[in-house]
């Protein structure tokens, strides 16, 4: 009997025209406010995989098919045992999804890993109250080793990097600029609440000011550069 789950991205519920009330809930649960939803529940209940895979397109995703016009794509997270549909599209325009998978917006977000379970206010708070505990270690050992990143599963749930590169400037001396990223998904068996990146972020960076912080960077100071699933944030520190 299939154990898998399914599920829909954010991103997909828009691009079907489904709002924020919709958010966490299963594709069972959404199966007939949309026929893609329902063509989804159906071939993918069975197994998680398609027939057709999504040409270009990074992870690997399947094709998924309704009446015409929409079309939509899918993808299997193993790790957690869940089938997403992670985009939709009127317009039979496949190319929609290569230029997310070129922006790494195939994969979900953050916001859609903590829809998935529902946190009481109990659980939040033991959540922060161990990423408060742990936070400063790690970003004391970042800042006392420069360009060399540190990494730490906050609360045991989400792989957390902390890198610190100085820059020499003529003229002006050095400045550090931190970059924290978060590897998603996070920790299988584990639940996170939402916005947990940023709760995380602004734990770790306390003195930062907002106008210093950038979200979701392109790229990383380490080898080998961004992660495919990564969420980055850089703190130009004054």
């Amino acid at each position: 009997m299939p154990t898998h789950r399914l599920r829909v991205t954010r991103r997909a519920l828009a691009d079907l025209r489904l709002g924020k009330i919709y958010y966490g809930l299963s594709a069972e649960e959404l199966e007939d406010e949309h026929d893609l939803l329902g063509s989804f529940v159906k071939n993918r209940t069975e197994q998680p995989y398609g027939t057709q895979a999504t040409q270009r397109v990074r992870p690997k995703c399947f094709n998924l098919h309704t009446r015409d016009p929409w079309r939509g794509i899918t993808w299997y997270d193993a790790t957690h045992d869940i089938c997403w549909l992670v985009g939709a599209t009127s317009q039979h325009d496949y190319g929609l999804f290569e230029e997310r998978s070129l922006n790494d917006e195939i994969r979900p977000t953050a916001e859609d890993y903590a829809d998935l379970e529902l946190f009481s206010q109990e659980k939040e708070d033991a959540f922060i109250d161990l990423v408060v505990a742990q936070a400063p270690e790690l970003m004391a050992l970042a800042l006392s080793q420069p360009n060399t990143e540190h990494r730490m599963a906050l609360a045991g749930a989400v792989d957390t990097g902390v890198f610190v590169e100085v820059l020499v400037v003529p003229g002006e001396g050095t400045i550090e600029e931190v970059f924290v990223s978060f590897q998603l998904p996070p920790v299988p068996g584990t639940q996170v609440p939402s916005d947990f990146c940023e709760a995380i972020f602004w734990l770790l960076a306390p003195d930062a000011q907002e106008g210093e912080v950038d979200r979701d960077v392109g790229h990383h100071p380490r080898p080998g550069g961004k992660r495919p699933g990564e969420i980055i944030y850089r703190w130009r520190k004054a």
